[in-house]
């Protein structure tokens, strides 16, 4: 959601209809992943309570990928600076994140 403008100038598309992929994108990926997720917990961790880590692990990718993002594609034309609302919905993701991982866990923790 924060890089619609620019890969709207990049692509040569309206920034309507970069919207309109990047919306399905992102519903398609969180479906997939959560099923795929829920058939990882499944297959790897069994009827441990160890899947419950993954509730703290993921903040140290989030760092990495962070970093590793604002390196490689650094924004060098201003006009591609995201809105100000966007931090909110990052800060939302951030915090609602946890709750996401937690309830995969306990819906894969019930189906076992």
């Amino acid at each position: 959601m924060a890089n619609v403008y620019r890969f709207a100038r990049l692509l040569g598309f309206e920034t309507r209809t970069m919207n309109v992929i990047i919306i399905s994108a992102i519903l398609i990926g969180f479906i997939a992943i959560t099923v795929w997720l829920i058939f990882l917990i499944l297959k790897w961790f069994e009827k441990r309570k160890i899947h419950y880590w993954s509730l703290l692990l993921w903040l140290p990718y989030l760092v990495v990928f962070s970093y590793v993002n604002s390196v490689l594609f650094p924004i060098t034309y201003s006009a591609d600076s995201p809105n100000p609302s966007t931090g909110l919905f990052i800060l939302a993701g951030f915090f609602v994140y946890p709750i996401y991982i937690f309830s995969l866990n306990s819906v894969a923790w019930i189906r076992d």
